[in-house]
């Protein structure tokens, strides 16, 4: 095999490791906790403070999290407004991570199944929420999770269609300030809950590594064969 060959080999090679890529996108972001209400026998009310099941926010507290998601996996769910074709839908995203911790660590957020994601995309108004619910055992009591990433721009320039966007502009002019993370944990039987709402104060983008499919590492390990194969008949010819 010439030189020539060889090196469109590897150029092919690699063409094929990179297509075979997942091209997830990733955000780290930083929120203070703006308002937060409690409900517990009976009744429910604003607080300063709330504890569930050994989880506890204050407001005022500092969250810091990241969210990752790849918009090439999104399925399309429903159309949530079909008087308006176009312009608001629903999309399940197997392909998506959002958590976060409290700067007191006493809570964290992560989630565990496919998020899903609302897009509204008109002339007045364009807005992204991105959800997730978990239901883990804690301490043994039953509790659910729950989280939304939301973004609004009152000038309806955020977005070009209703698609799952593939990336989220966080040098938006005014974003921030239409933006929140939101959620709540509550006991499984309604006893008992508490909610929160967190005002965004950072989010930009953080590297992220595209992840290797299983069938890439068999194109990888077959190329490198192959490669291995011309070497060794480049050394042949050479010797004769």
């Amino acid at each position: 095999m010439t030189h020539l060959k060889l090196s469109a080999l590897v150029l092919a090679l690699a063409g094929a490791m990179s297509s075979a890529q997942a091209a997830p996108v990733s955000y780290s972001f930083t929120a203070e906790v703006s308002s937060l209400s409690a409900y517990q026998n009976g009744s429910s009310s604003d607080t300063p403070y709330a504890e569930l099941a050994g989880r506890h926010l204050a407001l005022g507290e500092k969250l810091v999290g990241t969210l990752t998601y790849d918009a090439s996996s999104a399925q399309f769910a429903f159309d949530n407004d079909p008087s308006s074709p176009g312009t608001n839908y629903a999309y399940n995203v197997p392909t998506f991570k959002l958590e976060y911790t409290s700067e007191s660590g006493g809570y964290s957020f992560s989630s565990s199944d496919p998020g899903f994601a609302n897009v509204t995309d008109t002339a007045a108004f364009d807005s992204l929420s991105l959800e997730s619910a978990v239901f883990p055992v804690e301490q043994g009591a039953q509790l659910r999770s729950v989280s939304t990433l939301y973004f609004g721009d009152n000038s309806g320039t955020l977005f070009t269609s209703a698609a799952m966007p593939a990336s989220i502009n966080s040098l938006f002019p005014g974003l921030l300030a239409q933006s929140v993370l939101g959620g709540g944990i509550t006991l499984l039987d309604g006893s008992a809950y508490f909610s929160y709402g967190a005002r965004l104060t950072s989010f930009a983008p953080s590297a992220v590594s595209a992840v290797p499919e299983p069938e890439t590492y068999m194109m990888m390990f077959s190329g490198l064969g192959l490669l291995g194969l011309a070497a060794r008949r480049t050394r042949r010819d050479a010797n004769v």
